[in-house]
């Protein structure tokens, strides 16, 4: 299948944003602090943007930051689990749950 240029450029820029949703979640998730709902929303979203990292991943590089983002969120789920035990109706916090949990 041969992807149009501006098919690749709605990929890569879609690739892209969900690296910042990505990083963004996690940032948001260490300033939760203590705070198991801001925790909680914040793993949500992070499980959202490594789901979307994943799929969009068409090169080996991709791969590679896909690798990434599922070892970033199964350490953000381990902690998760460790200070709030777990995220009702959230995302799941067992770090061998699939990517995206939901």
């Amino acid at each position: 299948m041969t992807i149009a240029p501006t098919e690749e450029r709605r990929e890569r820029g879609g690739s892209t944003r969900a690296r910042v949703d990505l990083l963004n979640a996690q940032r948001e998730l260490e300033a939760s602090a203590g705070n198991c709902s801001a925790a909680c929303r914040a793993l949500g979203s992070m499980d959202r943007a490594a789901g979307q990292v994943c799929a969009l991943a068409t090169s080996t590089d991709d791969a590679r930051v896909c690798d990434d983002s599922k070892g970033k969120l199964t350490s953000a789920r381990a902690r998760v689990r460790a200070s709030c035990g777990s995220c009702p109706n959230g995302p799941s916090v067992d770090p061998n749950a699939p990517v995206p949990s939901q």
